[in-house]
């Protein structure tokens, strides 16, 4: 009796360790696929951020206009651009509104949102000439961050671009206490960023 209820207890404990090797094996298999779309869209390229710099060059060149200073990106910047190419969601920067983001596989592209930072002028949708929207004096500078999006694969990566232009720095300085938003409200943008875009970098 002591004998078969031993081979009971081994048979029993040995099915547990399987099991248990099992669920150890597949856990890990299956969050990394869940994982995997949000890890390789969190991966800044900072090689094509170059490309679109020098996208931006060329249109201002070919516009007759001078070189902007590009400048790192803000906090806001970084953590937002992440978030839209992780969600696909659009968002919005209340600390000075101006972040724009698009989606593309061609980094030479140049969308409306690239031209509108490039040019400092908007196309409406009427047509017509292009209306002005940031000056050179007051916006002299401008950011680039760019993350592979969710729907980016080996075999055709896709860019999720983010580009704002930016004010003088003692004027982006001066906006948190002297925009329209109270101090306490200059991290309202924070609500919309992911647990996966937290201190991007």
């Amino acid at each position: 009796m002591g004998v078969c209820y031993r081979v009971v207890m081994l048979k029993l404990l040995f099915a547990l360790a399987v099991s248990a090797l099992l669920v150890e094996q597949t856990v890990p298999a299956q969050t990394m696929s869940v994982q995997g779309v949000s890890s390789s869209s969190v991966v800044r390229q900072p090689a094509s951020e170059d490309a679109v710099e020098r996208n931006i060059r060329a249109i201002r060149s070919g516009s007759g206009l001078p070189r902007l200073k590009r400048v790192p990106p803000s906090e806001s910047e970084l953590e937002l651009t992440c978030t839209a190419a992780v969600t696909g969601q659009e968002v919005h920067d209340p600390e000075l509104g101006n972040l724009r983001t698009y989606v593309t596989s061609d980094l030479t592209s140049q969308p409306e949102q690239l031209k509108l930072v490039a040019l400092g002028t908007s196309q409406f949708p009427d047509g017509g000439p292009r209306k002005p929207v940031y000056s050179d004096k007051s916006w002299p500078r401008y950011s680039i961050v760019v993350f592979l999006d969710k729907s980016s694969t080996p075999d055709h990566p896709v860019y999720l671009v983010g580009v704002a232009r930016r004010p003088s720095a003692l004027a982006e300085w001066m906006t948190p206490i002297s925009g329209d938003n109270p101090v306490k409200d200059g991290k309202d943008w924070k609500r919309q960023v992911v647990s996966a875009c937290r201190k991007a970098q």
